[in-house]
């Protein structure tokens, strides 16, 4: 499921300031918008607008594990954010 935060992500990677970002997607997007709104009012919820360099998925798999999240909720932000890697990381597979 596509989260507020990954579509800001993809904006702050294409060279969106933050306030740039969440503005546009907000914009775009308010159902996520609203998600986002009603999840931030949960105690101890922190949210993370960081972009994932690209690069080798697995390396990015592996950063995003590093921010908190479990190895099958990085697996899809990376999918998201860089279907094209996830893409070429299927083809090496597949030749091996």
């Amino acid at each position: 499921m596509i989260q507020f935060e990954d579509e800001v992500a993809k904006l702050l990677a294409a060279g969106k300031t933050k306030g740039e970002a969440i503005r546009q997607v907000a914009r775009q997007f308010p159902d996520l918008h609203e998600g986002f709104v009603s999840r931030a009012q949960a105690p101890g919820f922190k949210a993370d607008f960081r972009p994932i360099p690209s690069g080798n998925f697995e390396k990015m798999v592996n950063l995003a594990m590093g921010n908190g999240k479990t190895r099958g909720e990085a697996i899809r932000h990376v999918v998201k954010l860089h279907p094209d890697l996830h893409q070429s990381f299927i083809n090496r597979a597949n030749r091996a």
